[in-house]
């Protein structure tokens, strides 16, 4: 079982709507394209009878522990950092306009164990995409943090946080996936946000000696 990434479609994003397996690879970042490039090495080390590969590509997903260079527990540890008086009251931003698929780890998770539970009734070379097919702007997610913090801040576009290769709508479709393993998300958005702002509370307050 290999672990691509959504980024290997790249472009392809560029049509607006959630991708599924079909869709033909054309990635923008040196992480997609390396792990497109392994996606093919495998396919002739493994391919034509002589393995048994599963590729699996998973969308944007985060939880408690994520490094901070995310977008999502960038905003927690940044707010956490505010409310313990570490930093001044500014939460430094990239762009807010794109959008993307936002699953939590354990969801992620849960889809490795059911492919490789499901793995003996799995042709070798199935490519799944594990997505839930929605996408949130990251002003949105901004706003949503927004509403967990103890404390008021300004926010600042920070031009080192811009990508020069910026895809602005990235979502996919996971219906393969459900059909073969049963898999959907199941952890609430709202626990997700609730589970990163205590993670970076807990790790910033320590810090602080509160």
């Amino acid at each position: 079982m290999f672990v691509s990434s959504s980024e290997i479609y790249g472009r392809a994003f560029l049509s607006g709507q959630p991708l599924d397996e079909t869709a033909s690879p054309d990635p923008v970042s040196p992480y997609g394209r390396s792990k497109w490039i392994g996606e093919q090495i495998l396919q002739d080390i493994l391919g034509s009878g002589r393995g048994h590969l599963i590729v699996l590509r998973p969308f944007n997903h985060t939880g408690p522990g994520q490094d901070e260079r995310f977008v999502a527990p960038s905003f927690a540890c940044q707010i956490a950092r505010i409310e313990c008086g570490l930093a001044p009251p500014c939460l430094k931003v990239g762009d807010l306009t794109a959008k993307r698929e936002f699953l939590d780890v354990r969801d992620v998770v849960r889809a490795y164990v059911g492919v490789i539970e499901a793995s003996d009734r799995i042709a070798g070379g199935a490519i799944f995409n594990i997505a839930c097919g929605k996408m949130r702007a990251i002003e949105d997610l901004l706003t949503s943090f927004r509403q967990r913090s103890q404390v008021s801040f300004e926010v600042e576009v920070d031009s080192s946080r811009l990508r020069p290769s910026e895809i602005p709508v990235a979502a996919g479709s996971s219906g393969l996936l459900q059909g073969v393993t049963g898999w959907v998300p199941e952890v609430a958005w709202s626990k997700t946000l609730d589970d990163l702002m205590g993670y970076a509370r807990g790790r910033f307050q320590a810090i602080n000696g509160k």
